[in-house]
């Protein structure tokens, strides 16, 4: 039978540092996720990503944005 030695320590606030290292990178990539989303999508689909508000480029202003 063999007996086996650890020497290290612990101390109480190790626990509290995983875990804040834990959620931590949890969250970090929540927001990595949430920011790319669109590109995300868009290579898991394999279409060009959408752009925000809905407009493209060329897409001409309305007639109220017009000074008269």
């Amino acid at each position: 039978m063999q007996i086996l030695v650890v020497l290290g320590y612990l101390d109480p606030g190790t626990g509290s540092v995983v875990i804040q290292a834990v959620v931590g990178s949890l969250l970090g990539a929540l927001l990595v996720i949430k920011l790319y989303w669109r590109k995300i999508l868009a290579f898991l689909t394999g279409r060009k990503p959408a752009r925000r508000g809905g407009q493209t480029p060329d897409a001409k202003p309305h007639q109220s944005d017009q000074s008269s």
